[in-house]
């Protein structure tokens, strides 16, 4: 009888701990790319061929638990891991892309820490985190309170009203990778500036968007206000205005959206871009590039054997740069191999109308598992 007792006693031991996190899921995708990428100029012709996940590949934990009277506690940390050598080792857990803790009920789900974007989870780009993405390669707004945002020191809100799901966000400190720092400019030469303290730059930045679906027919408006921007003293406040929706007729489905985005900042750091896979976008005094307006359309539909054709054209206008225009056209397709893994490929032009009238060629193909 003892021995029986002490098995069951050690079973229950072993038990417990996967008792204990029975909430808790370990998630993770691997995405490589194959991308062969020719940058022409009037005067210079370069190709660059590599390896590229564009970020895609991640790997993270998600862990509930149930707090009694309908509340539900949430815990996430997620983060980049490279799948191909991009300046760090291949594996090797990079960014965080969400790190947070939260509460969930009938109040709807509300996050603290660094969150997804609520900007950011409205894009209906096919082709997003590829080689042939429409972030800042013509017909989406780039940057952190952009399409690519992922926000620090925020609180985010989300709940499902019927059809309808709203969501909202606040920054609630400045850690939003600014050049947060208070410039003193000395009144006369030769003395040269000098950093002062730090520049609370995006306190009460906030994001919010109300996301339709019914039957065949999505709508989404959304907003952003960043605050300083560019984290320099004396900075313009971004604004990002975008109407977008999507229709599904069988197997097509239509998609668009229009992007205003007032004195625009996605890289404030990095202008004009050394990337050879984004063309050059002129840099302006004020720090910001002024207004700007996106357009993106898509198209995709779904074939026999798990196959799935895309086509993508994006337009953005830089109205303070002399109408400085940039122009995307993509086709892609994917065909499923299972339900996590898949095979794709596609092709990318890029032009813009500027004094350098660059056009940029990309071709890629790649594979990505999910788990």
């Amino acid at each position: 009888m003892n021995k029986k007792l002490i098995a069951l006693a050690v079973a229950a031991a072993l038990a417990a701990p996967l008792v204990a996190q029975a909430g808790v899921t370990v998630y993770g995708r691997a995405q490589v790319e194959l991308q062969n990428t020719k940058t022409e100029t009037p005067t210079t012709s370069t190709t660059v061929r590599n390896l590229k996940d564009n970020k895609m590949a991640r790997i993270g934990v998600h862990a509930t638990e149930d707090l009694g009277n309908g509340m539900t506690g949430i815990a996430h940390f997620g983060y980049i891991a490279t799948s191909s050598p991009q300046g760090t080792a291949s594996g090797a857990l990079t960014t965080a892309r969400q790190a947070y803790i939260g509460l969930k009920g009938g109040f709807g789900t509300v996050m603290f820490g660094r969150v997804a974007g609520v900007y950011k989870g409205t894009n209906l780009d096919p082709f997003i985190a590829t080689g042939l993405q429409a972030r800042g390669t013509g017909g989406n707004s780039a940057g952190n309170f952009g399409h690519n945002g992922f926000i620090n020191d925020a609180i985010k809100y989300v709940n499902q009203f019927g059809l309808v799901k709203i969501s909202a966000l606040i920054t609630a400190g400045n850690n939003n990778n600014h050049d947060k720092y208070i410039v003193s400019i000395p009144s006369a030469p030769p003395a040269s500036p000098t950093v002062t303290k730090p520049f609370a730059a995006d306190n009460g930045s906030y994001q919010f968007a109300v996301d339709y679906k019914g039957g065949p027919m999505r709508v989404i408006v959304a907003y952003s206000r960043h605050k300083n921007a560019t984290g320099i003293p004396g900075s313009k406040t971004e604004k990002r205005t975008q109407l977008a929706g999507q229709y599904k007729m069988g197997p097509n489905l239509f998609s668009g959206t229009y992007e205003s985005v007032k004195d625009y900042t996605p890289k404030p750091t990095k202008v004009p871009s050394s990337s050879p896979t984004i063309l050059y976008i002129p840099s302006t005094s004020a720090g910001d590039l002024g207004d700007v307006d996106f357009y993106m359309l898509s198209y995709q539909r779904s074939m026999a054997n798990h196959n799935t054709l895309y086509v993508r054209y994006g337009h953005e206008n830089y109205k303070k740069a002399s109408s400085y225009k940039i122009k995307s056209y993509a086709v892609g397709f994917t065909h499923m191999m299972s339900r996590t893994f898949r095979v794709f490929a596609g092709a990318m032009q890029t032009k813009d109308s500027g004094s350098k009238s660059d056009k940029v060629t990309t071709l890629t193909a790649g594979m990505r598992m999910d788990f």
